[in-house]
C-alpha cells in the first residue's frame, strides 16, 4: 500500500491541512483510506471526532512510536492507501525511521526561508535514504499560496528548489478560507455550506487537483507505479486517475547530487 508522510519541521506550514486534503480527494475517489495522526496536537483526530465525515476514511491517533507501530498494523489491514500526518518537531525523522514511507511531502510557503528549511529537510531525507539503503522518494508541494498575483519572491522560491531539483507537486493549494472551515466545522470541503464559507467552489477544484496530481504519481507509468495499490496486490475500487506528473525538470525523489 501506498504510504504518504506529510513533514515540516515549522509550525503553521499547511502540513495537516494538506493531509487531510489527499486523504478526503482519496474518500472521494471511494478508495478507502487510513490516516495516521502522529502530531502531537491530533488535529485529524480531533476533526474526525466532530466531523460526519467519509465512512471510508479511517484515522488512527498515534503521537508514540509504540502507539505508531499498532496503528500501522491495523491502518495496513483495513485500507490500500495509508497518510500520516507527522509532528512537527525533530521526532518526525523518528517517526519517518518507522514508516519507511512510499512518498514523503515537504509543505513549503511561498517565502525564501521555506524553501530553505524544505532544502534542508530534502538533503536530510537523502542522508535517511543513504543510511537505509532504500530511496526515499520526497516532493515539495506549496500551500498557503495567494490566488493573486505571485511576487518575485515566489519565483525566486521555485528556481531555488529547482536548483536543488527537487520535485514540485504540479498543484499548489491556495490560501482559501474553506480549508480553514474544515477544522472549524467538522466535514469536508463537499459538506461545507456555500453560504456560510466563500470560495467553495474554487477550493473544492483546486483541492481535487492537488489530490489528483499526487494519486497520478502512483498510477500506471508514473514514477511511483510500483508502490500502488495494484502493485501490491490491492483490488482497487475505481480505475486510477491519469493526470500531470511531476515536473520533468525535478525528477520525484532525485537531487543534482543523485
Amino acid at each position: 500500500m501506498p504510504t504518504i508522510v506529510f513533514l515540516s519541521s515549522k509550525g503553521g506550514s499547511g502540513k495537516t491541512t494538506a493531509a487531510l486534503t489527499l486523504a478526503l480527494g482519496l474518500a472521494r475517489r471511494a478508495e478507502p483510506v487510513a490516516v495516521i495522526d502522529a502530531d502531537v496536537n491530533l488535529p485529524i483526530h480531533r476533526w474526525r471526532g466532530q466531523a460526519s465525515g467519509p465512512e471510508n476514511l479511517t484515522v488512527f491517533p498515534a503521537t508514540t512510536i509504540p502507539q505508531m507501530l499498532h496503528a500501522l498494523e491495523d491502518a495496513r489491514a483495513l485500507a490500500p492507501w495509508l497518510i500520516v500526518d507527522t509532528e512537527g518537531s525533530p521526532r518526525a525523522w523518528d517517526q519517518i525511521g518507522t514508516l519507511r514511507p512510499d512518498l514523503v511531502i515537504i509543505p513549503v510557503g511561498p517565502s525564501p526561508l521555506e524553501a530553505a528549511e524544505a532544502i534542508r529537510t530534502s538533503r536530510s531525507l537523502q542522508d535517511m535514504a543513504a543510511f537505509f539503503d532504500r530511496p526515499l522518494p520526497h516532493a515539495c508541494v506549496f500551500t498557503r499560496l495567494p490566488a493573486a498575483i505571485r511576487a518575485r519572491s515566489f519565483t525566486q522560491v521555485v528556481q531555488r528548489l529547482r536548483a536543488e531539483r527537487i520535485a514540485i507537486i504540479a498543484t499548489p493549494l491556495i490560501e482559501k478560507e474553506a480549508f480553514r472551515a474544515m477544522f472549524w466545522n467538522g466535514g469536508s470541503l463537499d459538506t461545507l455550506d456555500p453560504a456560510e464559507v466563500s470560495g467553495l467552489a474554487s477550493a473544492q477544484i483546486n483541492a481535487d487537483q492537488y489530490a489528483a496530481d499526487i494519486i497520478g504519481l502512483f498510477s500506471p507509468g508514473g514514477p511511483l507505479a510500483h508502490a500502488s495499490p495494484a502493485a501490491v496486490g490491492w483490488k482497487q475500487t475505481v480505475p486510477p486517475v491519469q493526470t500531470a506528473q511531476a515536473p520533468a525538470s525535478a525528477p520525484i525523489g532525485m537531487t543534482a547530487a543523485a
